[in-house]
């Protein structure tokens, strides 16, 4: 009995922590034990991680050194469409992660910076909306990390209770023979877990972290929204009697919080570009290997006649489009999310709250200036880019599902 009680207390508490982000946790929390799993981001300096990636890099290519063993014996007959469409999956899922690894090797100051940006929550703390906003965004990226790693649980079991493993694409094969116990191929096919980990993990990461970016634009937009009625309140608690001296704290406090704001604001853009940097390479990866992927799972799951077969060869494409989109649509909203910015300063009606007088002309065009400079600011558009190429966006997305389609419908046309 207590064992249950004690059981259902962690369940309670693990719970809440993915729902509320306590003070002093860490924003990527939950991204921690699949960086073990994927093997990356590591910390490039530390001679234990260094030696955990060697390792794990022997590995992988080991692994596909099977694969390609494998695909060097294939006799390309209509029946072993299956059989090279799932090793090629293998191929590519390894070799994206590889390019993975070396691509947050590379970002991995930025990687941190950008965590530690997240880290700090200073800004807006004793607004009463702050924990709300922070707490739901949090939530968002917890799903955003969460999600896909369930759902690669989700197709393994599956793999494992239809008996994938017994199917020849599956198997360790030696000169065009499978050889090995039931086991030994159980064990084969399951180590694709990792690389596959690894795969949905650079876009969970460039997620998680744009719906970070995403709760601190949002709280910043509704500080912005509000300042006039906080400076207000502020001053009529400290309470001055004479009007001189009321004016005198109205200008000082205002200067206070718009200069929080903007030092906010500038704190945001100035992180941004390093995730911009780092997600356009990352992008470009999973546009090109996903578009592989894709073509492959959709072209096999048309043909094939083994209804089980289809539906687990099905999901991991369905995957992909879902990172695909999500991806697309969070670029979309954090341009959005910029906009609201200036839109809800511009909403305060600030050229009417702002009154000008000779004793405080210079506190009234100081205030101007910085009002203006965040208008002006949030106008910019947030460009997120695939591989330094093409813009990102929803439009990227849609041409992304024709080229699979046309792709798919024209091998399915020759064939």
């Amino acid at each position: 009995m207590f064992s249950a009680s004690a059981e259902m207390e962690w369940f309670r508490q693990q719970r809440h922590a993915i729902c509320h982000l306590r003070e002093g946790s860490d924003y990527l929390r939950y991204l921690r034990p699949f960086q073990l799993i994927a093997g990356y981001p590591i910390n490039p300096r530390s001679a234990l991680s260094k030696l955990a990636t060697v390792v794990r890099l022997a590995a992988y290519l080991a692994y596909l050194g099977t694969l390609l063993h494998k695909i060097s014996y294939v006799l390309y007959r209509p029946e072993d469409i299956n059989y090279v469409s799932f090793v090629s999956g293998g191929i590519t899922v390894l070799v994206a992660v590889l390019l993975l690894m070396l691509i947050f090797t590379v970002h991995y100051d930025a990687f941190h910076q950008l965590g530690s940006f997240l880290n700090d929550r200073a800004f807006g703390r004793d607004h009463p909306l702050a924990t709300g906003i922070r707490d739901r965004w949090y939530r968002w990226s917890n799903g955003l990390i969460l999600g896909p790693q369930l759902c690669i649980l989700l197709i393994l079991l599956q793999t494992w209770i239809s008996r994938q493993h017994l199917k020849k694409h599956t198997m360790l094969v030696v000169r065009g023979e499978p050889v090995g116990t039931e086991f030994d191929h159980f064990l084969y096919v399951s180590c694709l877990y990792f690389p596959t980990v690894g795969f949905f993990m650079g876009c969970s990461i460039v997620n998680a972290v744009l719906v970070g970016f995403l709760g601190e634009m949002e709280l910043l937009a509704t500080c912005l929204g509000e300042v006039f009625e906080t400076v207000e309140r502020q001053v009529k608690e400290e309470g001055p009697t004479g009007q001189p001296e009321s004016r005198a704290l109205y200008w000082s406090t205002l200067h206070g919080e718009l200069r929080r704001c903007a030092q906010r604001h500038c704190a945001i853009f100035t992180m941004l570009p390093k995730l911009q940097r780092m997600a356009s390479f990352v992008f470009l990866q999973h546009h090109i290997f996903s578009l592989g992927l894709v073509v492959a799972g959709s072209y096999v799951t048309l043909r094939g006649p083994a209804l089980r077969e289809n539906i687990v060869l099905s999901e991991y494409p369905i995957s992909i489009v879902l990172e695909y989109f999500i991806f697309c649509q969070l670029v979309e909203k954090l341009q959005d999310m910029n906009r609201s910015i200036g839109d809800r300063l511009y909403g305060t009606e600030w050229m009417l709250k702002l009154q000008y007088s000779r004793d405080f002309q210079r506190e009234y065009r100081s205030a101007a200036l910085t009002i203006r400079l965040l208008i002006m600011r949030s106008q910019h558009r947030v460009r997120f880019t695939c591989g330094s190429i093409n813009p990102v966006s929803m439009e990227k997305f849609t041409e992304f599902l024709n080229l699979s389609y046309s792709i798919v419908m024209f091998l399915l046309s020759i064939n």
